[in-house]
């Protein structure tokens, strides 16, 4: 049974919609300083150490966050007949854009792959493992592109997709679990993430935040309201000391302890910049984040191909033109994707429909 979502603010609503872009972007910067040749220059390490490694981590928790959240919105009773419905829907919203930019990664990457069939490159991956964990496998094949390993899908940055996936399936479980609850759950659920188990598939984060945000919407909270109950003056010290102790003490792990005080951070300080009217939420940017997110791994694997090939993509001068290039870069690539997403919307909007998965693209 669906009910309408009278507990949820506009000011939720709109702080969600300001934040899409802004997350998607945070993504972008988690994946281009790999276009960058190591040794990094001291404003490189810099850049990767307060951004990619602090502040763009709170991407993919925020989105499990708010997928949670928005998932469970108008259930009143999450009977059988509601959860197929509900797989019913995701499998055209979510799994079907999952695949499909799966396979557009698949071709993309084959194209840059010497001396091999596409059959050949397919099994190279472990077959239909591409779509679920091939990041162990990525070789020297690869002309060096990717040495990486992991439990990631061939598009790296889709795992969140995949998680969300199973979470999906899953949400019975979650729902049940979370109604029969009561309060001291989010304790739980906050120190098993602090603590960080090492589960694979799905990922931690997307256990924990997924099921903190649906906690929130199950037991009808609305979620700027139950995060502006914690004062400032705790999560943003504890926000800048976990990332200082993370950037000086590298071998200890506080990325999981910032995440949480820094979730609590974006949301409450742009809800505040949303109710005072000093942002708001701009319609394109806010569409074509699903867009960026899913498909930048491609373009940021063609500028490392293109670098290797001898094309001059970066300009390796100096520290600090290596330190402008990697501020800049995210940008770069961030407007090539706007650029497609607009061109795709005004001359192929059949194309773009079936790969945002029927979500709103204006």
């Amino acid at each position: 049974m669906m009910q309408e979502k009278s507990f949820i603010t506009e000011l939720t609503s709109r702080t969600i919609d300001v934040l899409r872009f802004p997350l998607a972007f945070m993504v972008v910067i988690l994946h281009v300083p790999y276009l960058f040749p190591l040794p990094f220059s001291f404003g490189v390490k810099v850049f990767w150490n307060v951004f990619n490694q602090n502040l763009a981590r709170l991407a993919v928790p925020a989105f499990f966050l708010i997928s949670g959240y928005l998932f469970f919105l108008k259930i009143q009773d999450y009977n059988i007949s509601v959860y197929f419905a509900v797989l019913r829907r995701k499998c055209k919203t979510l799994l079907l854009p999952y695949l499909i930019f799966c396979a557009i990664s698949f071709f993309c990457k084959f194209l840059l792959v010497k001396d091999t069939t596409l059959l050949e490159f397919y099994k190279s991956l472990g077959g239909v493992r591409l779509f679920i964990d091939c990041g162990h496998i990525y070789t020297e094949n690869w002309r060096g592109l990717s040495d990486w390993a992991g439990a990631f899908p061939i598009n790296g940055a889709l795992w969140y997709m995949r998680d969300l996936i199973i979470m999906v399936v899953l949400s019975p479980v979650v729902w049940t679990l979370l109604k029969r609850s009561n309060s001291y759950c989010i304790v739980v659920l906050t120190l098993i993430y602090i603590v960080n188990p090492c589960i694979g598939i799905p990922h931690i984060s997307a256990i924990c935040m997924f099921s903190l945000g649906a906690y929130f919407s199950i037991n009808k909270k609305d979620l700027i309201s139950e995060f502006r109950k914690i004062p400032v003056f705790i999560y943003m010290p504890l926000m800048i000391a976990m990332m200082i102790f993370q950037i000086i003490f590298k071998n200890l792990d506080f990325v999981q302890v910032f995440v949480i005080f820094g979730l609590i951070a974006i949301f409450n300080i742009t809800s505040l910049m949303v109710e005072r009217e000093h942002i708001h939420p701009i319609r394109f940017l806010s569409v074509s984040s699903f867009f960026i997110y899913a498909m930048h791994d491609n373009i940021v694997v063609m500028l490392q191909s293109l670098e290797k090939q001898g094309f001059q993509i970066l300009v390796h001068y100096n520290a600090l033109t290596q330190t402008l290039q990697c501020v800049l870069m995210p940008i770069f690539v961030t407007i090539i994707l706007l650029v497609m997403y607009w061109l795709l919307y005004r001359y192929a909007s059949p194309v773009l429909a079936l790969l945002m998965g029927g979500r709103n693209m204006k």
